[in-house]
């Protein structure tokens, strides 16, 4: 299906600092962590069209968005700060909140457009609707408009939300919020949740900085967005931690190692398959590149069922390496052969 996102987008500036920017990051997962107790058939977009943008219902033909701009303010935002114009004569923070006219034939399927402030601001105390607000701070708003669309659509959808993420130990807190979510559907089961958090964030930064154009739907749910199954698919991998084919992949790398491999290289290869099994996002290129060759047996040919030595891996991983130009991940590569080997002939078996 087409995306209807596939329009352009306002210019931003960027972040005045790492820090502030990154709040945003932090923000889009504890959303989408918040929002997946109402309903998990959702995902966060990272800049796109606006900080963050959250879908609910995947299926496009009937998705709801919800349009947030974060703020990692270090005070209280107020009123003024959020209407006047910046230096050069560039929009207010409120005007650049508000979708441009290329989103037009979306805002009826668009909930809400919210600012978020980390300090929350100073003339209100919790989430309010613009229509919450009084009489002069509703009047000192409208005047500041200088929107594309009709000030009552961006109105009538218009919030401000006092953050519920602290910009201090965000890192921490996130944990706990995975934590207390794998703790409700997987209790009592040993986790590390701060590596399901590394792995989920660190997902979201690589696609907030993609500048590609999406055409498709599917592409930019896939390449731009994180959502609550990708959440679920990383807790799952690293939950299931008796995972016998990483057991069975360590075995097989004991066995086929070559006699004289450097002890914190051999280490090297172990903590592979071990991040392999447990932090692989299932869009991760890396195994998708060895899966596809696996399932057409290319994989074979330089590596045969009676042969699979160490030195065959290593050159097909050279293969991989150039092919996909990441030539620092070649531990995972040789893991991730070895790890994807053991599915297959499992798979390969079990049809017999």
């Amino acid at each position: 299906m087409k995306n209807p996102l596939n329009v352009p987008q306002r210019e931003t500036a960027g972040s005045s600092s790492y820090e502030k920017f990154d709040y945003q990051y932090h923000y889009a997962l504890y959303w989408l962590l918040e929002k997946s107790l109402e309903n998990k058939n959702i995902a966060v977009f990272i800049e796109y069209h606006n900080d963050v943008l959250l879908v609910e219902d995947l299926d496009i033909h009937h998705s709801k968005f919800y349009f947030a701009q974060i703020k990692a303010n270090d005070k209280h935002l107020t009123l003024h700060q959020i209407t006047t114009k910046g230096e050069n004569g560039t929009q207010s923070i409120l005007n650049k909140l508000c979708p441009t006219k290329d989103l037009r034939e979306l805002f009826p399927r668009i909930k809400s457009i919210e600012l978020v402030s980390a300090n929350g601001f100073n003339f209100i105390t919790q989430k309010s609707h613009f229509r919450k607000l009084g009489k002069e701070q509703k009047i000192k708003i409208k005047e500041s408009l200088q929107i594309e669309i009709k000030n009552i659509k961006f109105l009538s959808r218009l919030y401000f939300t006092p953050s519920k993420l602290s910009i201090q130990n965000i890192d921490s807190i996130l944990i706990g919020e995975l934590d207390k979510l794998i703790d409700r559907h997987y209790p009592n089961i040993y986790r590390m949740s701060n590596r399901i958090y590394d792995t989920l964030i660190n997902d979201l930064r690589k696609k907030g900085k993609r500048r590609e154009i999406y055409e498709e739907w599917e592409d930019a749910l896939k390449q731009k967005a994180l959502s609550f199954n990708d959440v679920s698919s990383v807790i799952n991998r690293f939950i299931f931690v008796d995972d016998d084919v990483k057991d069975k992949a360590l075995k097989l790398f004991g066995k086929i190692k070559p006699n004289d491999l450097d002890a914190i290289e051999e280490m090297d290869y172990e903590d592979a398959i071990e991040k392999y099994s447990i932090e692989n996002i299932h869009t991760n290129k890396v195994s998708s590149e060895i899966k596809n060759n696996i399932l057409k047996e290319e994989i074979f040919s330089s590596i045969t069922n009676n042969n699979f030595d160490f030195e065959s891996i290593r050159k097909y991983a050279k293969i991989i390496e150039n092919k996909l130009s990441i030539r620092e991940y070649h531990h995972l590569i040789v893991a991730g052969i070895i790890y994807e080997y053991i599915k297959y002939r499992r798979a390969k078996t079990s049809k017999l």
